[in-house]
């Protein structure tokens, strides 16, 4: 039987990453939060690499291309956000 305490640590991790973007997008959904604003790109960027640490340990190429992306995409909307502040 497997336990918390038996989980490994990377899952750990992944699952955090996991519960970072679902609550994200929890908050987008019900208008808590802008998708414009830094704080929504940094916690999906945080989830799906900390995502990307388990998938290390326990490789799924699909997995790891999704998330790949989702950093990447992560990242062009905190680049986003830096440009529009300075345009302003």
């Amino acid at each position: 039987m497997s336990t918390i305490l038996s989980t490994p640590w990377y899952d750990l991790l992944g699952t955090l990453g996991v519960a970072m973007i679902l609550f994200c997008y929890l908050l987008i959904q019900i208008g808590r939060i802008d998708s414009e604003k830094l704080t929504f790109s940094v916690v999906n960027g945080i989830g799906a690499s900390l995502i990307l640490v388990s998938l290390y340990y326990e490789f799924n190429f699909a997995s790891v291309l999704i998330e790949g992306f989702w950093v990447v995409i992560s990242l062009i909307g905190v680049g986003r956000y830096f440009y529009r502040r300075r345009s302003k």
